[in-house]
């Protein structure tokens, strides 16, 4: 017979491992797009009934970074998950890359929400709800390199495996839709957004309050409503976007004020109080060829890869598709190529030249942000809190499902319970719930889109 001192610690001994095989379930680890971030952790706020806590490694009051936590003092709701790890660094494809499936070849860090000394802050903008913001500089509160359960992508896996980012193999199975879609904009540096408002309202394109003459000069009132947004040409931008040096690159900046290689502006007598001089500088602000928010630009702006095959049509894109130095063509053209959406972020607000990136439409400019978004071809995106209002009507078509990646077609529960979380109108600003419009791309970031039967 067994001494009841032994059984007693036998039973210890397995209790334990079942209070850590517990704690083990109430994490879970995702990776993959940073466009929908801030869209994320404010639905994971509304799916926590107890106390909850969000950890980054961004100082930014406003911005969420590239590695954060969200955490609940009791489950979210639907699920046995109290602690919900991020790194979105690199983009939609680390959801497949970094997963814990046959194809994951990586393995990222994130923040363990147990973590004490991270530096309290106060949130502004999109993060203003959240009360207990804590910022982890790295490597507080790092992890040890960890393998995911998914993740979020900006548009289906098919698009990759049609740029050559992942093998053929990978079952479209594993990619299923979420109950939303994503929203896109381009977004400017303030330099650039006052140039194009004060050359705008001195054509008759804006209204005169959008930039008033001040002795005799137009200058920006930086107004972002929709009514004094400049418009930025679809085939403008794609042209910087393109590989190779073009005319549009040759001219910089002067591209977007009405000028060209030779003509500094078409303004004639009339003068704006940001001067361009002849050919200036331009700097692109790309993402990754892992990112998301890349191939979403890629498809709208370069038919990449849409225009691939027989008929042909597709452009690849200037610029490194990994983490390099910036690439420069000539004295009037630079690209840069960032990580995680809060990269082309800090590269647009620190940015004291003309320049332009690609982001989702949730990041509404707030606090020290001083990057505005422009309208594409007369028609604004970003109209207000909402940020999807034209995109629901049909009227904005810059605009994409996103695609949860399930290793083995089974999803992490946090994902699952997200396509309940997300909420309609203006409570998230960025993405709209695919029941929320009449138009659709039917499951198809390919497709046009049309109108649901």
């Amino acid at each position: 017979m067994e001494h009841p001192l032994k059984i007693s610690h036998i039973m210890f001994a397995i209790a334990a491992m079942g209070i850590g095989a517990a704690q083990a379930q109430s994490v879970e680890h995702l990776s993959g797009a940073s466009a929908s971030r801030n869209n994320v952790v404010l639905d994971l706020k509304g799916l926590c009934t107890g106390a909850f806590s969000v950890y980054k490694d961004s100082a930014s009051t406003s911005n969420l970074g590239n590695i954060f936590t969200a955490k609940c003092s009791v489950p979210f709701t639907g699920t046995a998950v109290s602690e919900a790890r991020f790194n979105v660094s690199g983009g939609s494809l680390n959801a497949v890359l970094a997963s814990n499936s046959p194809f994951g070849t990586t393995s990222l860090t994130y923040i363990d929400g147990a973590t004490v000394g991270c530096n309290p802050i106060v949130g502004s903008g999109v993060l203003g709800p959240v009360t207990a913001l804590f910022h982890c500089p790295s490597p507080l509160g790092a992890t040890v390199p960890t393998k995911s359960l998914g993740g979020y992508l900006d548009v289906e896996g098919a698009i990759f495996k049609a740029n050559g980012l992942i093998p053929g193999t990978v079952p479209d199975s594993d990619f299923i839709a979420s109950s939303f879609q994503q929203a896109f904009g381009v977004a400017v540096s303030a330099k650039l957004y006052a140039a194009m408002q004060e050359h705008q309202t001195a054509k008759g394109r804006l209204p005169s309050l959008c930039a008033p003459q001040v002795a005799g000069v137009y200058t920006a009132s930086m107004i972002s409503t929709p009514d004094c947004q400049p418009s930025l040409a679809r085939a403008a931008f794609a042209a910087m976007m393109a590989n190779g040096n073009n005319q549009a690159k040759k001219a910089g900046a002067n591209l977007f004020i009405g000028g060209s290689q030779t003509v500094a502006s078409d303004l004639g007598g009339a003068a704006i109080a940001t001067s361009l001089p002849l050919n200036t500088k331009f700097t692109l602000h790309r993402r990754v060829a892992t990112s998301g928010t890349q191939a979403a630009a890629q498809l709208y702006f370069l038919h990449r890869p849409t225009g691939s095959g027989a008929a042909g049509g597709s452009v690849t894109s200037q610029g490194s598709d990994t983490l390099t130095t910036p690439v420069n063509i000539g004295a009037t053209y630079t690209v840069i190529s960032g990580s995680g959406s809060s990269n082309v972020i800090t590269g647009l607000n620190s940015a004291t030249d003309f320049a332009a990136g690609v982001l989702s439409l949730e990041n509404i400019p707030a606090g020290s942000d001083s990057y505005r978004f422009v309208k594409i071809n007369g028609q604004a995106g970003a109209d207000g809190a909402s940020q999807t209002a034209e995109s629901i009507a049909g009227r904005y078509d810059m605009w994409f499902e996103t695609f949860k990646y399930c290793p083995g077609a089974v999803c992490a529960t946090v994902l699952n319970a997200l396509d309940t979380g997300v909420v309609t109108g203006a409570g998230s600003p960025g993405i709209f719930r695919s029941t929320e419009s009449l138009y659709t791309r039917n499951g198809k970031s390919t497709r046009p889109i049309v109108m649901k039967p």
